[in-house]
């Protein structure tokens, strides 16, 4: 026959139940509420096409080519200009530089990793500084932070969040994921992970420099989901003399119409200046708004709305054929920079 607990003994489990009750939260009086099941939470993210109307639109970065709360790629072949023009847009974004080739700028803090050739970066920052006038407020890694490393990645993050950066910069791709197999879905969806964590930490744009593959026709180098994670993809071609930069993918906003760019020495290095085209003429385009001013010039100069009201273009294409004609010294602004006023330069003495 079984024997029976004494009560003593039923005191003593009844307090030992009691205790674990208390502990665990699960005695009748209190009773903790199961974790919503998946269905219950994609039930409860359901929205309404009204609720769509108040998720924030995309913010610029520079308008037209990067967004906040982004990814991005800058790639092209080796030697063809990609980390000047990925140092002069991290320049300028960190500058107090209103205008990127004529696309506007929210000025903000930029973390630079210098995966490769951090020896060479301060010429190409002095020179940017010197051309410019400015200085940036950039912090830069001098050394490869690896992304693929789960450790190593969520430190970046880590330092993200505390930091507060509007932009990161990763240069280069290759030399910050050691260990990556790049054909393969599976790394390179680890390494989407990490960089999609870098940018949630401070809601910024993560931009990585990267090589286009053997065919250049192809794109990038690397698996396909890379491209397909990317919310901006952008297309260097060219070489240190003449640099076309194209924007092949946009994911929620207008494809930037292609630009044309060039390396101008300046001190011991260069700088990224807009080209007019791809050959020393220029373009028909900007000839066109050349002879608009011409067609409405008064002495002492025409303001930028008449003037681009005679262009006929679109605001973007009008600024952007300003900023080329002023560079090339076929426009002088006789005002200020708020109330500009301008000309057509006729002669190098006019």
């Amino acid at each position: 026959m079984t024997k029976l607990p004494t009560w003593d003994e039923l005191d003593a489990l009844i307090d030992a139940q009691d205790a674990a009750d208390d502990h665990t939260g699960t005695d009748a009086g209190n009773v903790d509420e199961l974790p919503p099941t998946p269905a219950e939470q994609i039930k409860a993210r359901l929205l309404t096409t009204a609720d769509l109307k108040h998720i924030p639109r995309p913010k610029p970065l520079i308008d037209g080519l990067l967004y906040k709360d982004s990814l991005a790629m800058l790639y092209g072949p080796s030697g063809g200009g990609k980390s000047f023009v990925a140092i002069d847009i991290a320049m300028t974004v960190g500058s107090t530089r209103q205008w990127w080739n004529a696309c506007a700028v929210s000025n903000g803090l930029v973390l630079y990793v210098i995966a490769e050739g951090a020896s060479g970066v301060s010429m190409r920052t002095e020179a940017w500084e010197s051309r410019h006038d400015d200085d940036a407020n950039v912090l830069w890694h001098p050394a490869a932070i690896n992304v693929f490393e789960p450790t190593w990645a969520s430190a970046l993050a880590e330092v993200v969040a505390e930091l507060r950066p509007v932009l990161v910069v990763i240069d280069t791709y290759a030399r910050s994921t050691l260990g990556l197999e790049e054909n393969a879905t599976k790394d390179t969806g680890i390494v989407i992970a990490h960089l999609d964590m870098i940018r949630t930490a401070a809601d910024c744009c993560v931009m990585i420099v990267h090589h286009s593959g053997k065919n250049i026709e192809a794109g990038a180098r690397g698996n396909s989901s890379l491209k397909g994670a990317m919310d901006t993809e952008v297309e260097l071609l060219g070489d240190d003399a003449r640099i076309a930069l194209r924007n092949t993918k946009q994911k929620d906003a207008p494809e930037m119409a292609p630009l044309w760019l060039k390396l101008d020495p300046e001190r011991e290095s260069a700088v990224v200046v807009q080209a007019l085209g791809d050959d020393d003429g220029i373009p028909e385009t900007v000839l066109e708004t050349l002879e608009a001013l011409a067609s409405i010039e008064v002495p002492g100069g025409v303001s930028a709305g008449p003037w681009k009201a005679a262009a006929g273009v679109p605001d973007r294409t009008f600024y952007r054929h300003r900023k080329a004609l002023l560079d090339h010294k076929l426009v002088r602004n006789l005002g200020s920079d708020k109330q500009p006023k301008y000309v057509v330069v006729h002669d190098e003495s006019a």
